[in-house]
């Protein structure tokens, strides 16, 4: 609903904005206008990208996507443990969100590695973790899916 609104802010803006620039040069005012109609495609891009955020919980891995921010994916191997957690991580650069607002939206699980990891980001920036928060819609059912396939290595 936020990036909807950004979305619709955007046209109105545009459309201003353009008026405003037309006085001065049309030129610039379409440029200008051409470039906030590829900023709003952008944000719907986005937006849209965020309702695809499976979980995959495989044999030897877990893969985590949201939308197209950031995605990892995690051998069942170096996964200590999870956990269901509300409470803030205490600050660490080996402590991670997934989502790349972090705390703005919230957690309820986190994933303690044995060793770091690496979190692929925006543009195939890459970011070490050794415990990840992310949110689950159901996070019991979560938890108790990965406790399994953990108790099958140990």
């Amino acid at each position: 609903a936020l990036l909807l609104t950004l979305i619709l802010i955007v046209i109105v803006e545009t459309f201003a904005f353009h008026i405003l620039l037309g006085r001065w040069s049309e030129i610039i005012a379409w440029i200008a206008t051409g470039l906030s109609v590829y900023t709003g495609f952008q944000l719907l891009g986005f937006a849209k990208s965020l309702s695809k955020r499976p979980i995959e919980i495989n044999a030897n891995s877990l893969k985590l996507k949201y939308g197209i921010m950031s995605e990892v994916e995690i051998p069942t191997e170096i996964i200590e443990s999870v956990e269901l957690s509300r409470k803030e991580m205490m600050e660490n650069p080996l402590h991670k969100s997934l989502s790349p607002l972090g705390e703005l939206e919230g957690h309820n699980v986190i994933l303690h590695l044995k060793q770091k990891h690496s979190l692929v980001g925006l543009y195939g920036f890459r970011k070490e973790f050794e415990k990840l928060a992310i949110h689950v819609d159901e996070a019991k059912v979560f938890v108790e899916a990965v406790d399994s396939k953990l108790n099958r290595f140990n």
